[in-house]
């Protein structure tokens, strides 16, 4: 099993550390930084790491020196007065040193907390003005969910020009550090990322280091969920049009500096999806998409696209926008009970739909629709990365696969997409194809610490047992609190204690 007390030597600062700041924005720090041929060579305990000089914007010495070329004259003029670049900043070494300093303390205190707050009954409680937050995140990565939170209810109400009844009360937001925790402790099943829990005004949704836009676009989409709640609590809305509304409201582009939201974004991963569905000839029809109880990822896909398509098109918008209110709030729909909640029978949804659409033929709204899908796909550069990742949370591994693949294909540089794909052939007992998929991302990235961590894992099973538990090690170094790294290293250890309890060991 783990070995915490590990992790937490691992943060002691080394003789003659230094720091190397990445060019996408990431840091090493408290590692012996050697300078090779094109590029820099960092030495960790369990291995060494060649980073190619393309990647590197600075390297700090632990003497305070600093490695840095300008690269223009606006750069040549800073560093000619003794001002370095930090983290976006021009400064003076000795404040470099100071932040550097502070920020090596925060880590390991960041760490500290994250270990002892990732066991549930040490989760975080913080309640505010409308929402109470139960939580096992880091507080830095928390507070830019609790802002989002708060930009996110006023756009929504402004949009809809609604506000939450008086008796709806203060909703719970569930949020967790990682995939397995989630579904261990909200009993969530496979594929998925999110839920709201209507009876108990309860939203549950974790967050993931390595995808942090999709962790905003799963907030934003069950957050929808809630406050479309709040439109009327006691209506479920039909699943059509639940999902793929709040698909369209997942997609809301948002500036943290402004707090500024637009809805209308096109889910280029979503659209991804549908085009893999239109490859297999496998059209969705809209009366079975609305006469559909549940849908499924396919179904979030054509539910997405035939909002978005109603929603940013200048004939049917308004109609729409009325349609969706109506559907909670007018008696002009007519209504059913099923169980504590009303609904509508899709009948009646089908009809309601063409009077506020101003539209008689429901075929012909499909071709429109499906001319749409096929115009925005035309002109839209497609995301098979997170097209592949949709279908890994609803454990469609095949189809994973397939899109992980075709992001390979169209010469993807995402060392994500390998190492995924290599996950995928792993777990397939593809020892081989795991392994060079796996190197293949550590060409994009050297530093990926999860493909490092495949890697070595592939290596262990295929029988390179000791060079496999170095690499799975080495991605722990890089990344001391990722979870499925740990989950590796765990499966490694239960396979050898397997082994030494039938030795009788």
């Amino acid at each position: 099993m783990m070995r915490l007390p590990v992790l937490l030597l691992l943060l002691a600062p080394l003789a003659g550390a230094d720091t190397l700041a990445l060019m996408d924005g990431r840091f090493v720090d408290d590692r012996p930084i050697e300078k090779a041929e094109g590029g820099y060579k960092i030495t960790f305990e369990n291995g060494e790491v060649f980073v190619p000089e393309k990647m590197v914007v600075y390297v700090y010495r632990d003497d305070e020196s600093i490695e840095f070329t300008p690269k223009n004259d606006k750069e040549k003029e800073k560093f000619a007065k003794g001002l370095i670049p930090w983290k976006g900043r021009w400064v003076t070494k000795s404040y470099a040193v100071r932040l550097r300093t502070k920020e090596l303390e925060s880590r390991k205190k960041r760490i500290e907390q994250m270990l002892q707050r990732r066991l549930w009954r040490n989760h975080a409680v913080v309640k505010s003005k409308r929402w109470v937050f139960l939580h096992t995140l880091p507080d830095e990565i928390f507070a830019e969910f609790v802002q989002m939170f708060e930009d996110y209810f006023e756009f929504y109400c402004k949009f809809w020009k609604i506000r939450p009844p008086p008796k709806f009360g203060k909703a719970t937001m569930h949020l967790y550090h990682n995939e397995d925790y989630f579904h261990q402790v909200s009993g969530a099943p496979e594929g998925v990322a999110g839920y709201y829990l209507p009876s108990e005004r309860e939203l549950h949704f974790y967050y993931d280091r390595a995808h942090h836009d999709f962790a905003i676009a799963v907030m934003f989409h069950e957050t929808s969920h809630l406050l479309t709640h709040m439109i009327n609590p006691k209506m479920h809305y039909p699943a059509w049009l639940n999902e793929g509304m709040a698909e369209v409201f997942g997609g809301t582009e948002y500036s943290k500096e402004t707090g500024k939201m637009e809805i209308g974004a096109v889910q280029s991963g979503r659209l991804a999806v549908l085009q893999g569905s239109i490859e297999d000839d496998a059209w969705m029809g809209l009366e079975k998409l609305m006469r559909s109880p549940r849908i499924d990822a396919l179904g979030y896909a054509w539910a997405w696209s035939f909002c978005h398509f109603l929603i940013t098109s200048e004939e049917y918008s308004k109609g729409f926008k009325k349609y969706f209110l109506a559907m909670g709030r007018s008696s002009n729909i007519r209504k059913r009970h099923a169980g504590q909640y009303e609904t509508v029978d899709p009948n009646d949804a089908i009809a309601a739909l063409k009077r506020y659409l101003r539209v008689k033929d429901i075929k012909a709204l499909e071709k429109e629709w499906h001319d749409a899908v096929k115009e925005l796909i035309k002109r839209t550069d497609l995301d098979w990365h997170e097209a592949g990742y949709i279908m890994l949370l609803w454990g469609q591994d095949k189809k994973a696969r397939q899109f992980f693949k075709k992001a390979i294909d169209a010469g993807s540089t995402n060392a994500f997409d390998y190492y995924n794909y290599a996950r995928l052939q792993l777990n397939r007992g593809k020892y081989g194809v795991a392994l060079n998929r796996a190197e293949e991302a550590l060409k994009y990235d050297p530093l990926h610490a999860r493909a490092w961590s495949v890697l070595g894992y592939a290596k262990f099973l295929d029988g390179d047992r000791d060079d496999g538990k170095r690499c799975i090690q080495l991605a722990r170094e890089l990344d001391p609190d990722d979870d499925r790294i740990w989950a590796d290293e765990a499966l490694v250890d239960d396979i050898e204690t397997k082994e030494k309890e039938e030795r009788g060991e």
